[in-house]
């Protein structure tokens, strides 16, 4: 038995492994097994039997035979746009290299910078960089502008596919690649999924991510992380072609030999530059990059910048257009059967169950998220079965709803470097036929891992310190519940225990408020330490009386506050829900008048001008307003102690979707 065979026995073994395993509770058998063909298609990607198109293609068929998709179903990947977007990108290319354009360019960039490997990385990673916020698809930036630029720098320096590749080819795609990816998590307009992140996060937890507090959050981790990518590709790939010493003058003497531009190059030129445009103006042409791309390639056989036969030649395209598609189809069927859910339901249920705090919690949740990237192909695919459900589990758990969100909204970009399918941009890389897939998986790994890190440490500190935020919300209101159950317990009525858990409470948020404003302390410390210290207390109230000085449940039942929690008033809504409206309401009837006032104001009118120091303070109050969300909390732990549930409980969640968008976190 050879090594394909036996590869292709393990493909089959693992496929029919899961197949034949008991189906859990809640997953569909139909779901079960397109996870068994979906995990045993890339069980194939890695081993090889046969090339990844046939192992692909074998995959889809098999699908529509056993009955688990309908042709039209299976066949719908290779419609994809993003699959056609791909196609023409590698035309492109064929374009840039027939015509001369590439290599002029390619000489062009070794003249002026072109001193060793190091510096045409940094050049790739900056024109990544300065065209990203304008170009919203990453595989349009990447494999449309970026790609052939690449491929003709690693062909003008004499490195060609398989034989030639670890001369610099290698090293000059996987920083192309591993910067488009970087740059998709540095902006909202840089990648086309991270749009759907922000709706998503208004839809869910009612906080709006801005443009600008998306980049002020990713900036400072993005730049280090595409600062970084050159240097670990360098170690990584270990390019034969270092030092260029005499890059200049090979380029000069290049480009004088190639003359003034061809008709082809100058044509391909303004080609180029429209679909820059085009690209950059999607949001204001409302036309998509594959409808762009799909033009460009017309006009190019139209003026004869490439033919019809180098279409059909072009082999990179057509084989990527075959596993892609295969695999975008089996990713989405599998998606939309409902497994994805289960898997990220039963995690966050699992992870909740632990009790570890919402820092490990949301840690452990986001791990996960990023690396189950491996079961996608597509990005977008990504966020629209899992953002929502990761970022509802994570806030539950005590998260901070606007952190949250935008952390997860990068992390849906940061795994685009684990696989060779990663996003559309990966395949027009991969299939240039310089870096094995072994050798792909691995350098990915490591990059995603890195900028992980990076994120996760650097990131999370200017996220931070980008914005205000409460850490000691969910303390308080277990503190308030705590105060609440121990003073029903000491026989105080329970209208009082209430009206002290209150005074508590806001005890607690003027205290932080003072420290904020008076001394100017970045609000995530201030209140990082206020949590630790009233957990310090949570400890010492739960263990008053015990023997042993051993904190334990204080356990109650109070009937006035169990009616308010349980008994229902208005259809399913119980009391506690109905208070909560009723608060929200005066609230909105208060904004409301305000701004009929500020709107009743004479035309013209100057408003009276104010110190710039309580100009600053009143915006520092408007971001740091919390008394309504601490007087739900007071109530809410206060119900929820009757009831001996979390403090983080129904009402609080009911209110929040009764007009969670209205709501000041």
């Amino acid at each position: 038995m050879n090594k394909k065979q036996r590869n292709a026995l393990i493909t089959i073994a693992i496929g029919a492994a899961i197949w034949f395993a008991p189906v859990p509770a809640g997953v569909t058998v139909v779901a079960w097994h397109l996870a068994a063909v979906f995990i045993a298609t890339v069980v194939g990607f890695i081993l090889q039997p046969l090339p990844i198109g046939a192992v692909a293609f074998i995959a889809i068929t098999f699908s529509t035979l056993s009955g688990l998709l309908k042709v039209s179903d299976a066949l719908s990947g290779y419609g994809n746009s993003t699959i056609w977007l791909i196609v023409c990108a590698f035309l492109y290319s064929r374009g840039f290299i027939k015509s001369g354009l590439g290599k002029r360019i390619a000489f062009g960039i070794i003249k002026a910078i072109g001193k060793s490997a190091l510096s045409l990385g940094y050049a790739i990673a900056f024109s990544e960089l300065i065209i990203s916020p304008a170009t919203p698809s990453a595989t349009a930036r990447g494999g449309g502008i970026m790609y052939p630029i690449v491929r003709s720098l690693a062909g003008a320096l004499g490195s060609e596919p398989n034989e030639t590749a670890k001369k610099i080819g290698t090293y000059l795609m996987q920083v192309g690649y591993h910067c488009d990816a970087v740059t998709c998590t540095m902006f909202v307009t840089s990648m086309a999924g991270n749009p759907l992140c922000v709706a998503l996060a208004a839809k869910t937890l009612g906080v709006e991510i801005t443009w600008m507090g998306w980049a002020s959050a990713a900036i400072v981790p993005g730049l280090l992380s595409l600062l970084l990518v050159p240097l670990v590709m360098l170690k990584l790939t270990k390019p034969e072609l270092v030092s260029i010493p005499d890059a200049k003058q090979l380029a000069q003497k290049e480009l004088d030999a190639m003359g003034p531009m061809s008709r082809s190059e100058k044509y391909l030129t303004a080609v180029f530059l429209g679909s820059l445009f085009f690209w950059a103006t999607s949001g204001l042409t409302h036309i998509g990059a594959t409808p762009v791309a799909m033009a460009a390639v017309c006009v190019m056989i139209i003026v004869d910048v490439i033919n019809w036969k180098d279409v059909l030649s072009e082999k990179g395209a057509w084989d990527a257009m075959f596993w892609m598609g295969s695999l975008m189809t089996l990713a989405s069927a599998l998606a939309k059967s409902g497994i994805i859910k289960w898997m990220a339901n039963s995690a966050g249920s699992a992870i909740s169950s632990l009790g570890l705090g919402w820092v490990a919690s949301a840690l452990i949740l986001l791990l996960f998220y990023t690396y189950i990237h491996y079961c996608f192909a597509s990005v977008t695919a990504r966020i629209s079965a899992l953002y929502a459900a990761f970022i509802a589990v994570s806030v539950a758990v005590g998260a901070p709803p606007l952190m949250t969100a935008i952390i997860f909204g990068i992390f849906a970009d940061v795994p685009i470097s684990l696989t060779h399918y990663g996003n559309g941009c990966a395949p027009i890389y991969y299939g240039a036929g310089y870096v094995s897939q072994s050798e792909w998986w691995k350098n990915g790994f490591v990059m995603t891992t890195i900028t992980t890190l990076i994120y996760l440490t650097i990131g999370a500190a200017c996220l931070m310190l980008a914005g205000h935020m409460d850490l000691s919300s969910s303390t308080i209101g277990a503190f308030c519940g705590i105060v609440t159950a121990w003073s029903i317990t000491h026989n105080l009525p329970w209208y009082l225990a209430i009206i002290l858990a209150i005074a508590f409470g806001i005890g607690f948020g003027a205290f932080n408020a003072f420290i904020i404003t008076r001394f100017r302390f970045p609000s995530f410390i201030a209140t990082l330490g206020m949590s630790s210290v009233i957990r310090g207390l949570l400890y010492f109230f739960s263990s008053l009386g015990t023997a042993d000085g051993s904190a334990q449940n204080i356990n109650f039942l109070n009937d006035t506050l169990y009616a308010i929690g349980n008994k229902k008033l208005i259809s399913e809504f119980s009391i506690c829900v109905v208070i909560m409206l009723v608060i929200y309401c005066f609230k909105f009837i208060h904004s409301w008048e305000e701004k009929r006032n500020q709107s009743a104001a004479p035309a013209g009118a100057a408003p009276a001008a104010a110190p710039a120091e309580t100009a600053a303070e009143a915006a520092e109050e408007e971001e740091n307003v919390t008394d309504d969300l601490e007087l739900v909390a007071v109530i809410t732990a206060a119900i929820a102690a009757s009831e001996g549930t979390s403090p983080d409980g129904l009402v609080v969640r009911s209110v929040k979707r009764a007009h969670t968008s209205n709501w000041k976190r």
